[in-house]
């Protein structure tokens, strides 16, 4: 016999689920975009004192999940950037150089280039000289900073979400 009654178990496990879906409503259907402002009004931060004892199976649960659209959102980036850098390295061994800009690669070499899961627009591709490019995207703050991951803190906290094997 359990300590705990069963109601407790299961209304941490109703709230949990209402979260997670708010949570998954911050990405797109086709999951091209991320809203990071997406309301979450069943967070672990907006329970009442009651509840905040109440539920507090879902509190101890809930940070697990809290960080999971955000890591959606950089494994999502570089998954992205992944299939950039093969394109651009595709047209870099049938054309001879790199190309200018994102679009040239479409539809021959990427059926469609990636856009920006922060901001909406393409991944950011800066050709440097003959042979080198940079490609990145925003990171959390959704502000171009020139590809600057920022410092050595984790790859979330970081700037911009720079693709790490560019010819740079």
């Amino acid at each position: 016999m359990s300590c705990i009654p069963t109601r407790v178990y299961r209304d941490s496990q109703l709230r949990l689920n209402k979260y997670f879906d708010e949570m998954r409503a911050a990405v797109s259907i086709e999951g091209s975009s991320y809203s990071p402002n997406q309301p979450t009004p069943s967070s672990p931060e907006n329970l009442s004192r009651f509840d905040n004892f109440y539920l507090f199976l879902f509190r101890a649960s809930a940070p697990i999940f809290g960080s999971m659209t955000g890591r959606y959102a950089l494994f999502q980036t570089k998954v992205d950037q992944a299939r950039l850098a093969f394109a651009i390295e595709r047209f870099r061994v049938a054309r001879g150089t790199l190309p200018e800009q994102l679009d040239e690669l479409a539809p021959d070499f990427i059926g469609a280039i990636p856009a920006d899961i922060y901001s909406g627009g393409p991944l950011i591709y800066r050709q440097k000289g003959s042979s080198r490019f940079s490609l990145y995207a925003v990171g959390l703050n959704r502000i171009d900073d020139g590809g600057s991951a920022g410092g050595n803190g984790p790859e979330m906290k970081q700037l911009d979400w720079v693709w790490p094997y560019s010819r740079d």
